[in-house]
């Protein structure tokens, strides 16, 4: 069985890079999918009343870029640490560019690892040694 991987957007799935290594692991079978802090609906913004064209189009880019790499669930926190939906979506490797309110925090709480998100090079290689650490401790059926 190959762990679940998911990828915050905003500073992380949003580079190019990121969607070239997302679709790397796709390809290799692995079940991808967005785990994001925004909020689904983006009028719920507080700023959404004063620039409401702007909201309607603020998830246009993540939908586009999920589409284009066939990722077909994304979720949302409604502004609430992921820490509280990590193991709920059977999540075991997340990636963030957020390293002091996810990173640590994912780490410290949950059965998943978290990646932190600075170079390239370094997630690939944190990621597929917690994917041979992973199929080492998964049970072969």
């Amino acid at each position: 069985m190959k762990p679940k991987i998911s990828f915050d957007f905003d500073g992380t799935l949003e580079f190019r890079e990121m969607q070239n290594f997302a679709q790397e692991l796709k390809d290799k079978g692995y079940d991808i999918c967005i785990l994001t802090t925004r909020y689904s609906d983006p009028m719920n913004y507080d700023w959404a009343e004063k620039d409401p064209e702007h909201a309607k189009t603020l998830h246009d880019e993540l939908y586009a870029i999920a589409k284009r790499l066939g990722i077909t669930e994304i979720n949302f926190t409604e502004y609430q640490f992921k820490t509280g939906f990590i193991d709920q979506l059977g999540i075991d490797i997340h990636i963030d560019d957020n390293f002091h309110d996810e990173v640590y925090v994912i780490n410290a709480q949950n059965k998943a690892r978290c990646v932190g998100y600075k170079r390239i090079e370094q997630v690939k290689e944190d990621v597929f040694k917690l994917i041979a650490n992973y199929n080492s401790q998964s049970p072969t059926t």
